[in-house]
């Protein structure tokens, strides 16, 4: 019976890692999708005196859970002709920011639905763990 119960416990840890693990790795993709939001006009970052490229992170599974790997920026570059803007080369375009408002939004709800179901698996770890210790009283 106490083997049992020892596996229960340790099993239980587990999830609540592996949940905290995705909570975190998902807080910081939200944060990320906020930055490219928050850019999607910017059309010249200081350092690179480009536009602002869209960011995303790298997630990389293991043993004890997931974990952002880098935060790496995508290259894509979309072009624009209009003799009305500024900033336009010699052929007639200018780069704007690769941000697109629907990819983001799109990602903003997926990763929110990742972390609630982190929640879930975590309150539901953290609700078990406390009914085995209060059957051990």
């Amino acid at each position: 019976w106490t083997t049992g119960l020892h596996a229960q416990i340790q099993t239980l840890g587990t999830i609540m890692k592996t949940s905290t693990t995705g909570m975190m790795a998902q807080k910081i993709k939200l944060a990320v999708i906020a930055e490219n939001v928050g850019n999607v006009s910017t059309m010249k970052v200081e350092e690179t005196s480009e536009p602002y490229r869209r960011k995303y992170p790298v997630l990389e599974s293991y043993a004890g859970g997931v974990r952002v790997t880098a935060i790496n920026t995508d290259r894509r570059k979309p072009a624009y002709s209009d003799a009305e803007v500024a900033n336009l080369d010699e052929t007639g375009f200018t780069e704007l920011p690769n941000v697109n408002l629907i990819e983001e939004m799109t990602d903003l709800t997926y990763t929110n639905y990742m972390f609630e179901g982190n929640t879930t698996c975590l309150k539901t770890a953290r609700s078990l763990y406390q009914s085995t210790i209060d059957t051990l009283k």
